[in-house]
């Protein structure tokens, strides 16, 4: 749906749908809440970016509102997948339109409310070295989580983030963290904001070319494949090294409720 307007229109959809929401209570996050929580095993440091990519291809391919976290002894790289439904709120899962809605206008989601609680449940310490790891929608959350980073309203030490196919030019973070934001130039979706991502020491935005439609273009599969290339240039060395050892791994699924849509 968003692939198919323009970024102005894209924003002014954003703010208008947000202050009519608002005003009539339309827009108001339901409790969030983990639905589900699975601990899986545990897994090796993802050794360069083509891992972190294929980490988070396999989760976006889950297609559930889940959130994988990989827990280490002092740090945690968490993967945040995609928007899984086109519901403006209306349904049992979080990672809908409504949060593209209030990530890209400035305001909590509940996904990043949800990240917070998933944290918490995977025993992750205000302490320990975050990497937050977005693809599409779930690039928005990390930077925004990012900004909010050691604050009441999101009380975690962000290091680093990787955004796959994010509309992020309008985000910004602090000077001690940084950013890697691939790119597709066959993506339409990182256009959406209208404004080309800070170009700063700190935030480091790497572009490749998988061709494609609008929807192929945009999948974690093209995103690998650029991982790829980009591994051979080493230019994302310090994302693949950000963890060491082995990790415990949870999936935590959301859901936010009541379930409306019936």
């Amino acid at each position: 749906m968003l692939e198919r307007i323009s970024a102005t229109e894209n924003r002014l959809l954003a703010e208008m749908a947000l202050d009519i929401g608002v005003a009539s209570g339309i827009v108001v996050n339901p409790p969030v809440r983990i639905a589900n929580a699975i601990e899986v095993g545990s897994t090796r440091a993802p050794a360069n970016l083509t891992s972190i990519a294929n980490r988070m291809r396999m989760l976006d391919n889950r297609g559930t509102p889940t959130i994988r976290i990989e827990k280490y002894a002092n740090a945690a790289i968490v993967y945040l997948p995609g928007t899984r439904t086109a519901s403006l709120g209306w349904t049992a899962n979080p990672m809908d339109m409504k949060t593209n809605l209030q990530e890209m206008s400035g305001r909590v989601s509940n996904v990043e409310i949800g990240l917070s609680k998933a944290l918490a449940a995977a025993g992750v310490k205000p302490s320990d070295r975050v990497m937050l790891v977005g693809h599409s929608q779930g690039g928005l959350v990390a930077i925004s989580a990012a900004e909010r980073s050691r604050t009441s309203k999101f009380p975690y030490s962000v290091e680093k983030v990787v955004t796959f196919g994010s509309p992020v030019g309008t985000k910004s973070i602090s000077s001690q963290q940084k950013v890697l934001s691939v790119e597709n130039k066959f993506d339409l979706v990182p256009k959406l904001d209208g404004k080309a991502n800070p170009a700063s020491q700190n935030w480091q935005t790497l572009e490749g070319k998988v061709p494609g439609d609008p929807i192929t273009a945009h999948l974690m599969e093209a995103y690998s494949q650029i991982s790829s290339d980009i591994d051979k240039s080493g230019a994302a060395a310090e994302f693949g090294n950000f963890a060491e050892g082995e990790a415990v791994v949870s999936y935590y699924e959301l859901t936010q409720g009541p379930d409306l849509s019936g």
